[in-house]
């Protein structure tokens, strides 16, 4: 297998497609990661020669993975690029190319998916658009997507919604500032090329005080773990990136059989919808019973004395509040919080609507801006407030299901906010160490003063290190 780099969530997923394919089937797997051809950013240029250890003398077979080798290459010099190892089989990975048999995701078919989601269920017309490296094919089919999808709704091309960008998540902040700060364009949702730019994006879009999903709704693609983890989390293209490494395993050694092969394999996408754009509601339990179901007469102990719906609600209110004010010390729990809760969910429990959610979110508003999963768990204490309400305070049945309903939805809400929680810790530790060696790789090769002093001052703030000393060892010696 030929690619540039397996440190990426996408490369692994696919990484881990072609490996476990080539494991059940026994066969010798080899991956050749040579960095992006021909590209001076970061010793990628210097990794390539690994691609000259690939060979009829080592190798049965090739997978090209177009996708990333393509980023600095047009589809002319890619095949120049595959027909180096001719006449070895190859198939080619992400990209449709004439000679070669290919497998690819249906990356224009993906983004007219979300685009009319957000035309059609949200109302959006000014959408922005931050495209990848033009050169990527990948790219410019999602840029075709837009282009295609908003003539087909008669919306205009506006040529200043649309930002360039190089898939990393800085250009998606160039972009807010070009957009924002400088050319000060409305538009009320913006797309990304991919799901790095839409976090960079969404995250400067914040730091002006916009309000996601309430001002502006955006969305990626790919559906990268960050995309769970970060507050809104993302709406975004699921692109199946770990079947096309598993299908291509397949392909190559059906080319090396002799079997004949379609042409191309297109892979499709799926739509997952979050926060972000408005319309993934929090985690919440099927309901039970519904106001006109047979079944919402249950044996379950009600109000015995019939007291009236407002003396019930004012009973239950009190006993809540109580108990609330004992968990006061929970992390992220203050008077404000234990009173709108409260309110919250005496109101959804008495409300006549079929699906009343202002509880759950509620408190998922509150538990995104609490930053440790282990502080989330704790909220589980807060629940069992709400858990142990006794059930002679409900009027009648129906509201005591309605009551157990938000409270589970609640714990699901509570285990997947602290689940991403941790995710965002580990992710951003991996982050952090990833930049850190950025750092070192290009300091070992810096020996202009200047250049090195630069080189600090932009990296390390990153890192959260605002000023440092500089050792300088100017004797000749052992030492």
């Amino acid at each position: 297998m030929l690619t540039a780099w397996l440190k990426g969530p996408t490369e692994i997923h696919l990484w881990h497609g072609v490996a476990d394919r080539a494991q059940e089937r026994d066969v010798n797997l080899i991956c050749f990661s040579g960095g992006i051809p021909h590209w001076h950013q970061q010793f990628e240029a210097q990794k390539n020669i690994l691609f000259d250890l690939a060979g009829e003398y080592n190798v049965n077979g090739l997978l090209v993975w177009a996708n990333i080798l393509s980023h600095t290459l047009d589809r002319d010099n890619f095949k120049v690029f595959c027909q180096h190892y001719a006449p070895l089989p190859m198939i080619s990975m992400g990209m449709l190319l004439p000679s070669l048999p290919s497998i690819r995701i249906d990356m224009l078919g993906g983004m007219r998916k979300l685009l009319s989601h957000l035309i059609e269920v949200h109302g959006r017309r000014r959408i922005a658009f931050l495209r990848g490296l033009e050169i990527s094919q990948d790219a410019e089919d999602r840029y075709q997507a837009y282009c295609e999808t908003l003539a087909e709704y008669g919306l205009p091309l506006d040529p200043a919604l649309v930002q360039p960008g190089d898939f990393r998540r800085s250009s998606g902040t160039a972009a807010i500032e070009q957009l924002v700060d400088i050319q000060r364009t409305p538009f009320d949702a913006l797309v990304s090329a991919n799901d790095n730019m839409a976090i960079g994006a969404m995250q400067a879009l914040q730091t002006r005080g916009v309000r996601i999903p309430e001002d502006i709704v955006v969305a990626g693609f790919d559906d990268i773990e960050e995309t769970r983890a970060i507050v809104p989390s993302l709406t975004t293209i699921r692109a199946p990136w770990y079947q096309l490494g598993s299908q291509s395993v397949d392909l190559i050694l059906s080319r090396l059989a002799g079997e004949p092969l379609p042409d191309e394999i297109l892979l499709s996408t799926e739509l997952v919808y979050r926060r972000s754009c408005g319309c993934q509601p929090l985690i919440s339990a099927e309901p039970r019973t519904s106001p006109g179901d047979s079944r919402a007469v249950l044996p379950i102990p009600v109000n015995s004395r019939g007291a009236s719906i407002i003396d019930s609600q004012t009973r239950l209110e009190a006993f809540l509040t109580a108990g609330l004010a004992a968990a006061i010390s929970i992390p992220g729990l203050n008077e404000v919080w234990t009173r709108q809760l409260v309110n919250d969910f005496l109101s959804d429990v008495y409300s006549n609507e079929k699906a009343s959610n202002h509880f759950l979110r509620t408190l998922g508003d509150g538990l995104d801006q609490i930053p440790s999963g282990a502080q989330v768990i704790e909220w589980q204490t807060v629940l069992e407030v709400f858990r142990s309400s006794p059930a002679g305070l409900f009027p009648t049945s129906k509201e005591h299901l309605k009551a157990l309903d938000l409270i589970a939805g609640a714990y699901a809400a509570v285990g997947e906010i602290a689940h991403r929680r941790q995710l965002a810790q580990r992710l951003e530790v991996e982050n952090q160490t990833d930049r850190l060696n950025r750092i070192v790789q290009s300091m070992a090769t810096t020996y202009d003063m200047n250049a090195l002093m630069q080189l600090l001052a932009d990296e390390l703030p990153g890192l959260g290190i605002q000023s440092c000393f500089l050792s300088l060892y100017a004797e000749q010696g052992n030492n």
